[in-house]
């Protein structure tokens, strides 16, 4: 077996990590029918049916954050092949770079989707009635 060229190899990398980010990009779009669902239930009373709706999301938000992360990993080994080529940027902002970054986002959504947990168990939402 031959090896790829730079170029094919450059190819590859920016074709999967466009691919990363649109995954990174659509997590966001995953979590806010969760969470309007989970607003909804809870307005009309179904605490528990608001908890098993964040922690639904939070299941949806840990598969996407391992989707992510192995993705991340591979853009990783992509980009080690090609570092030697590429033009020297500097060091990220804070040390954030994007897959750092892109793995964040659904960790972060999934903290919210466990804040939304405990408060539709904590706080359920009782609407007052119109009698006066």
């Amino acid at each position: 077996m031959s090896e790829l060229s730079k170029e094919k190899l450059a190819d590859i990398w920016v074709e999967h990590s466009n691919k990363m980010w649109r995954t990174v990009y659509a997590t966001p779009i995953v979590a806010v029918p969760v969470i309007a669902g989970w607003f909804a239930l809870l307005s009309e009373g179904e605490a528990t049916l608001a908890f098993l709706t964040a922690f639904l999301g939070m299941l949806l938000m840990f598969v996407q954050w391992a989707i992510i992360t192995r993705m991340a990993q591979f853009d990783g080994a992509l980009l080690g092949a090609l570092e030697v080529d590429l033009p020297d940027f500097g060091a990220p902002v804070l040390g954030l770079n994007g897959r750092l970054l892109a793995q964040s986002v659904p960790l972060l959504l999934l903290t919210i989707f466990f804040l939304l947990s405990i408060v539709s168990l904590t706080f359920p939402i009782v609407e007052a009635g119109g009698d006066a």
